[in-house]
């Protein structure tokens, strides 16, 4: 049983946004355009593979990493002038659907393979570049090392059909992920080519577009991801296995539907926390099972001192203050 199959019981699952789009989701779902909260940025972040999203619409079975995910929503409303709360969206995802994938954390950025190959850290970026230039020799050595730490990371014995499947986009992922790192180097001032490079490599890392690099590593890196995801038992439970991404809006009816939608404000006394219930889903035994979920959640993963309750009716669902010191 791969792990879709398995986390295919698990079909209440979260994802955090802030509450001033709410009315957007209201009237269009969840969708990528609204819902990216990292942006592509060149900046030192940047170095983190997740700060840049990929395609679709993620969602967890991790409360507290769809909690910091809406903390981070309300951060960038806020430096945008805005005054929203943390949302926590639970919605009702079937993850067998086609269009459901792997969070990409599942793969790693390939720059240690490549510092094996070429016997230098990739941020001695010239010895990256003479690496290219001289067109990727020993690429086969960097894609058996990369498909090796998948194999350590994921804890699986991938068989030589399942190798050979993957190999080549894993080949072309390495030379992607050089050229935008190389290309990103230059356009942050941490490389100044005219200095450290002959004049034919200047002239070479001179043609690269780290953005169109930047999108063939991604595509490759996703799919690399499509491919093994039915393919590989992917061992024990730990946190890369909560998190997946949905390519297609999510809505309020269908197969892939909202359930509920819940303004967490923090510091709400006597409670840690005041969670509001601002949407129910009309199928009552499914939202039953929601709160059910999200009270078990919240108490297990960051305390069960808060209260839960219907914005609109009043309804209160769970009620426990603090404990008097």
């Amino acid at each position: 049983m791969n792990w879709l199959q398995k986390l295919a019981d698990v079909r209440l699952l979260y994802h955090g946004t802030n509450d001033a789009r709410w009315l957007t989701i209201q009237s269009e779902g969840l969708n990528e355009e609204h819902e990216r909260v990292w942006d592509a940025d060149w900046g030192e972040a940047s170095r983190m593979q997740s700060i840049e999203a990929f395609n679709g619409i993620y969602f967890t079975s991790n409360y507290t990493t769809a909690n910091s995910s809406a903390r981070n929503a309300v951060k960038k409303d806020h430096e945008q002038g805005g005054d929203s709360e943390p949302l926590i969206i639970m919605a009702q995802i079937e993850t067998g659907t086609p269009t459901v994938t792997f969070d990409e954390d599942y793969l790693r950025e390939p720059d240690g393979v490549i510092a094996t190959v070429i016997g230098f850290l990739t941020e001695a970026y010239k010895f990256v570049v003479e690496w290219m230039y001289e067109g990727f020799p020993n690429l086969d050595r960097a894609v058996e090392l990369y498909i090796q730490e998948l194999e350590g990371m994921w804890q699986v014995t991938l068989d030589h059909r399942v190798k050979q499947y993957i190999r080549q986009d894993v080949a072309e992922m390495i030379k992607a992920w050089a050229f935008k790192h190389v290309g990103r180097a230059v356009e942050l001032r941490r490389f100044e080519p005219l200095y450290s490079l002959p004049p034919e490599q200047k002239e070479f890392v001179d043609t690269i577009d780290a953005n169109q690099a930047n999108a063939e590593y991604r595509s490759h890196a996703s799919d690399i991801i499509d491919k093994l995801k039915g393919l590989v038992n992917t061992g024990q439970d730990n946190h890369r296995r909560e998190n997946i991404r949905i390519r297609e809006p999510v809505g309020f009816r269908g197969r892939n539907k909202i359930v509920l939608a819940v303004q967490v404000i923090r510091d709400y006394e006597p409670y840690y926390r005041l969670l509001l219930v601002r949407y129910q889903h009309p199928d009552k035994q499914v939202v039953r099972q929601a709160i059910s979920q999200l009270i078990r959640d919240v108490s297990t993963r960051e305390g069960p001192e808060f209260k839960l309750e219907d914005r609109r009716t009043g309804e209160v669902f769970h009620d426990q203050p603090k404990k008097p010191r």
